[in-house]
């Protein structure tokens, strides 16, 4: 009993040995972890330290700068100290007290002062923010020459948001070059007074009239800021096919030489295709500004031909209009336009008593009143009647003509003919030739 008594206490020492043992362990472990956590916080307190001085060194040599070259400016360097790499990012910006901001467009002269930034990051930084310094340089006397002005850029798209990325040059009285940034700005303070080339390069981009950026002459006033606004996008295509209603009232396919695009945003409207040159049956309108309005599209060469050229909400010539968004970098659905038809028959006769009979391969000549090549001489249209006497396709734009018909002999004049009927009766007209018809005159037409 004695024995089994001494071995139990025994097993009870060797278990409590055990357990204090863990303990000791667990103990020595949390010691160990607390010292290594330690250490740690105050390695990268150390790092945050050696971080700030870094940065305030970087801002002395921003400081020691030329106040000229701060505007825009950006640069990234590794500084390495007690051997951590840190990574400094300075960045420079003109700021005007009118906004307190670099935006574009200060309506008010040079900047006030210049803004200085570097932010310093290591590689055991991971969440804890870096460590950033600012401050501001006011620009010492004669730093800036007072003759000197500036010019900024603000490039927008179609849909007036900021377009980054459009290369801007100037050349002349001194010259300057940079980029827009992500704010659609490209800023040039302290720069010559006199006249510039501002010349724009933006890829594969147009200007609202569908041209690609040109060159413009833009002014720098001393002691002010030009701005001078861009806008330009993704160009997009429109086609465009035509049809007529025939006397049955069946619209069939008819044929365009032109077609005219607007739109108020284009500084004219533009016509694609030939006046008085082959006629087709789609016109694709190609290079559009992809404005946030539609663009209106009708057959003609001119504005003159615009069925609707007061902007009526619902006009009577709405069926020879097409209303089309112009998406862009592509390609919108084919749109269908509707021509009136000049219903014209031309006999061999004297009259309506005597018609004889119709004329085939009569030569017909169509000026029209409302349009002008861009010489100044009028648009013509040089047609030839089929054997029934008449257009083999009618459709014509929505104008007012001067009409000519011959027959290699004798001819025909109709002066101020009204084509802007859409309906089946479309415009009727009737010619005679004969040598006794009324207002019968010898030659042919020009």
């Amino acid at each position: 009993m004695n024995n089994s008594f001494r071995e139990a206490q025994g097993g009870f020492a060797i278990v409590e040995v055990l357990i204090s043992a863990v303990i000791a362990v667990s103990v020595a472990a949390a010691v160990v972890s607390l010292i290594n956590t330690a250490a740690r916080a105050g390695t990268e307190q150390r790092h945050r330290a050696q971080a700030y001085a870094v940065a305030q060194e970087d801002q002395a040599r921003l400081r020691a700068l030329r106040i000229s070259t701060l505007n825009k400016y950006t640069s990234t360097r590794t500084v390495t100290v007690g051997g951590t790499n840190y990574t400094v990012t300075s960045t420079g910006a003109f700021i005007n007290d009118i906004t307190g901001t670099a935006s574009c467009g200060a309506t008010n002269s040079t900047a006030d002062y210049a803004k200085v930034s570097s932010t310093v990051t290591w590689p055991t930084i991971g969440a804890t923010p870096p460590v950033v310094v600012e401050s501001i340089i006011a620009p010492p006397n004669g730093a800036l020459d007072p003759s000197h002005g500036g010019i900024t850029v603000s490039a927008i798209n179609a849909a007036a948001l900021p377009l980054s990325g459009v290369s801007v040059t100037g050349s002349g009285t001194g010259s300057f070059s940079g980029t827009t940034d992500s704010a659609g700005c490209a800023g040039f303070p302290d720069i010559a007074s006199g006249n510039y080339t501002l010349t724009p390069s933006a890829a594969g981009l147009v200007d609202v009239d569908g041209n690609a950026p040109a060159s413009q002459t833009v002014s720098v006033v001393g002691g002010s800021t030009n701005t001078i606004s861009l806008q330009y996008d993704q160009p997009g295509s429109v086609p465009i096919a035509f049809k007529y209603m025939n006397t049955s009232g069946t619209l069939v396919n008819s044929f365009s030489d032109t077609l005219v695009a607007s739109n108020t945003g284009m500084s004219a409207p533009e016509t694609f295709g030939t006046p008085g040159g082959t006629e087709v049956g789609t016109i694709t309108a190609t290079s559009l500004f992809p404005f946030t309005s539609p663009d209106t599209f009708y057959a003609g060469s001119c504005s003159g031909d615009n069925p609707n050229p007061t902007g009526m909400a619902n006009p009577p010539g709405a069926a020879a209009l097409a209303n089309v968004l112009v998406p862009a970098g592509g390609t919108a659905a084919t749109r269908t336009i509707q021509l009136p038809a000049l219903n014209l028959t031309v006999w061999s006769g004297n009259n309506s008593s005597s018609p004889g009979s119709k004329v085939n391969a009569a030569h017909v000549t169509l000026t029209d009143d409302n349009c002008t090549l861009p010489s100044g001489a009028p648009v013509k249209r040089v047609y030839a009647t089929n054997t029934l006497g008449s257009l083999t396709d009618p459709g014509l734009p929505w104008s007012q003509y001067d009409l000519c018909v011959d027959n290699g002999t004798r001819k025909q004049l109709i002066n101020n003919v009204v084509v802007k009927t859409l309906t089946s009766a479309g415009t009727t007209v009737t010619v005679y030739l004969g040598s006794s018809a009324t207002g019968i005159l010898s030659g042919t037409c020009p």
